[in-house]
């Protein structure tokens, strides 16, 4: 079922299954909360299960239907995820949903290193798949030439050829080579829910990332129980980095999950689950 509260940023929504200790879904860049559709199934029959839309990602927002004012998109307001934080706050409190098993993958990774540090009294166990705590090591000027490239591809192609093309991009940029090869439907379905996506929000979000802060310093402060994975084909964090974090963080697991890049959870979501069930009955979150 899907929830909205109104913040002053606007609407935020969130989707609700199950009923039992609450645990929070965050979703991946470019995606959103479908990517955690077939996970929330699994774990609702234990748990209250949470998967939040990033601002402007819900559904109910609208690809752009026509060439966009590309110098108003170049002038986007950025949504870090120390913004996010501050909105999954909001949820978690406005939906009594805390303390909260919090989860995730890429982007929600990225936002749950800034939630520790603000809210850590509403997370009672933290589980980060293919997210780093650090800051871009390039200050973010990838992300910014990205924006550039996709802003010019908008201005001499057109909205649709713009949007595809940086859909091809993204997609050989975030799957692992084996689901490249082996998994057409998922390449499929992945298309079809990032040509649904505003690329006024893509901006802003990715902007936002290009800002985050290094997260690194909370790690020593992490006291709950947590867990860290990595696909094992990712080459945004790959396994050595992962094994890093997990060190840092007292008392963490770690896995990797075969066959599967950045989007490990739904790239080898059989494997995924298996590693966070047991993790969470072996922490007694039943």
């Amino acid at each position: 079922m899907t929830h909205q509260i109104t913040s002053a940023q606007g609407s935020l929504f969130w989707e609700e299954d199950g009923a039992g200790p609450p645990l929070v879904l965050l979703h991946a860049f470019p995606l959103d909360a479908r990517m955690w559709a077939e996970e929330a199934g699994r774990l609702a029959g234990r748990y209250r299960v949470l998967r939040p839309y990033w601002r402007g990602c819900d559904l109910q927002t609208r690809a752009e239907d026509s060439i966009p004012n590309v110098q108003d998109l170049a002038h986007n307001q950025p949504v870090t995820p120390a913004d996010l934080a501050e909105d999954v706050a909001l949820i978690l409190q406005a939906a009594l949903a805390a303390p909260a098993i919090a989860v995730g993958c890429s982007l929600g990774g990225y936002v749950l290193y800034n939630f520790m540090r603000r809210h850590a009294e509403l997370v009672r166990a933290l589980v980060i798949c293919d997210g780093r705590p650090q800051a871009d090591p390039d200050g973010g000027a990838a992300r910014r030439q990205a924006d550039q490239v996709l802003l010019e591809q908008i201005r001499a192609q057109g909205l649709a050829a713009a949007r595809a093309a940086w859909c091809e991009r993204m997609l050989a940029r975030i799957l692992g080579p084996y689901s490249q090869r082996q998994r057409p439907e998922l390449l499929a379905r992945l298309r079809g829910w990032i040509s649904q996506r505003s690329l006024a929000a893509v901006l802003r979000l990715n902007q936002g990332m290009a800002l985050r802060e290094d997260g690194s310093a909370v790690l020593a402060e992490i006291s709950v129980p947590t867990l860290l994975l990595a696909g094992a084909e990712d080459a945004l964090w790959p396994e050595n980095e992962m094994r890093a974090v997990a060190a840092a963080v007292a008392g963490a697991q770690a896995a990797v999950i075969p066959q599967a890049g950045h989007l490990a959870p739904i790239e080898n979501p059989e494997a995924f689950h298996d590693v966070l069930d047991r993790f969470l009955l072996e922490s007694e979150f039943k």
